[in-house]
């Protein structure tokens, strides 16, 4: 008893690799998922505006990789404050520029951000207060 070869049909290798391709895909983003809920540190820029006063932050914060996803991303951090608020001193770089109390800053982003624990601010700039105003 002979055994007749089977022939391939040239259409189901194609479908083959594109089920592999599709089920590929499907695995690495349910992997990516599954990792986004572990806690990561990461830096993340944080915009202040300081009564017209524009300037940005680098926040190395502690999160879960969703919520560092969400900020970095998807929805960055703006602060608000006023002024009088943001405690500042004489810079010693620029002159008559200020600088922000770094603690001071780091409180009000942490008030903002609560499920973010910030760890410590980067670099803090020193801001040019705007015409008129009080040092």
């Amino acid at each position: 008893m002979r055994l007749k070869k089977q022939q391939k049909n040239p259409q189901s290798s194609g479908r083959n690799g594109r089920t592999f391709l599709l089920l590929l895909a499907l695995s690495t983003m349910l992997w990516y998922v599954a990792k986004l809920s572990y806690t990561y540190d990461a830096d993340i820029p944080v915009r202040v505006s300081a009564e017209g006063v524009k300037f940005k932050v680098q926040c190395h914060v502690e999160g879960t990789g969703y919520q560092i996803f969400l900020y970095k991303y998807l929805n960055p951090i703006h602060l608000y404050v006023k002024m009088d608020d943001l405690h500042t001193s004489p810079s010693r770089r620029t002159e008559g520029a200020l600088t922000p109390d770094r603690y001071t800053l780091q409180d009000m982003i942490s008030k903002a951000r609560s499920d973010l624990k910030i760890r410590y601010l980067k670099d803090v700039p020193d801001i040019v207060p705007p015409e008129g105003s009080k040092p």
